[in-house]
C-alpha cells in the first residue's frame, strides 16, 4: 500500500490516486542435477490493485542452469 494516495511509484505505472498497489506471489524450484550442475525455475505473479488502470495480472518466468567449478 502507498503511504499517501497521491504518491508516485518508481515505475510510474500506478498513477491513480489510490493507496492499494496490489499483491504478488513468487515461487522457486531448484533441482541439483549433479554436484556442480543445478537447474532452476522462478515464477512471479503480480495482481495489481486499485492504483493501476490496467488491472490484468502480470506473469514472470525465468529458467536457467548453474555450473559451479
Amino acid at each position: 500500500m502507498k503511504d499517501e494516495k497521491e504518491s508516485p511509484i518508481k515505475t510510474g505505472e500506478a498513477e491513480l490516486a489510490e493507496t492499494e498497489i496490489g499483491q504478488g506471489v513468487d515461487v522457486s524450484f531448484r533441482w541439483q542435477l549433479f554436484y556442480d550442475l543445478s537447474f532452476y525455475v522462478n515464477y512471479g505473479l503480480f495482481m495489481p490493485g486499485a492504483a493501476y488502470e490496467d488491472d490484468s495480472a502480470r506473469n514472470f518466468v525465468m529458467t536457467g542452469l548453474n555450473l559451479s567449478f
